[in-house]
């Protein structure tokens, strides 16, 4: 099994955003494209999950309350190799 598999050989995309609707609709976005995907309204919820060493792509929304999705990347990016994760961003206005 690769790194970032899981144990079905399927990558997981985690998604960690605040508004419910942005977070559904992405999830189910990329479920249509036959891709694993998991949802998390916060980053300590991600953290909690366990999912952490089977994701393989984070989407973070920029602007959340408390932990926001820089703060994520930066605690996830200090305690991992630089390649273990890649990270795509969200911000709205």
């Amino acid at each position: 099994m690769k790194g970032n598999e899981s144990s079905a050989g399927t990558l997981l995309i985690a998604i960690v955003d605040d508004d419910a609707s942005m977070r559904n609709s992405t999830r189910r976005l990329i479920r249509s494209f036959g891709l694993r995907v998991e949802a998390f309204a916060s980053g300590r919820e991600f953290l909690d999950s366990g999912c952490l060493t089977e994701t393989a792509c984070l989407i973070l929304d920029l602007r959340m309350p408390g932990m926001d999705g820089l703060g994520l990347q930066c605690l996830l990016a200090s305690a991992q190799p630089p390649d273990s994760h890649h990270f795509c961003h969200r911000a709205r206005e």
